[in-house]
């Protein structure tokens, strides 16, 4: 009783005061920037969602079937629309955090369809584990936030 009682109590977000490290030279980001835009363009990503494909289509990108191509002038344009920060709110305003800029915050990894049990056993993940790792993660303080799929539940 007395632990569910316990007040809890989040560590702070922190804020990145040292430089970015930056990997690639302007030279590297610009292929990079240049291949990915070919894709875009070219072969295009599919869409398996209705709203998705409505959306895409009322912006003005190539919707065939469930194939989306999306010129690099409209992604350039809905890039630049993108704030550089924002905050996302909690259900509990303790737990509201800024995201983006130089503000760091911490979530815990994403679907993994494996555990490795306390029996040095990997596994396909359960529904139960699943569970148990969203009730591990609400009780992480330095764990900022959570909204994924922390395993993949296969039995």
């Amino acid at each position: 009783m007395l632990r569910t009682a316990a007040p809890f109590v989040a560590l702070p977000t922190l804020v990145r005061n040292i430089p970015v490290y930056e990997v690639l030279n302007e030279e590297g980001v610009e292929l990079i920037h240049e291949r990915s835009m070919r894709i875009l363009e070219e072969i295009g990503i599919d869409f398996r969602d209705d709203e998705a494909l409505a959306l895409w289509r009322e912006a003005g990108a190539d919707v065939s079937d469930q194939r989306v191509r999306i010129q690099r002038e409209l992604v350039m344009s809905l890039v630049a629309q993108a704030p550089s920060e924002y905050t996302l709110h909690g259900r509990n305003p303790d737990r509201t955090v800024r995201i983006g800029g130089h503000n760091m915050v911490f979530a815990p990894t994403y679907g993994s369809p494996y555990i490795l049990g306390l029996d040095g056993t990997r596994r396909y993940s359960t529904l139960e584990d699943l569970q148990t790792l969203l009730k591990l993660t609400h009780q992480q303080p330095a764990l900022h936030l959570s909204g994924g799929v922390l395993c993949e539940p296969k039995a």
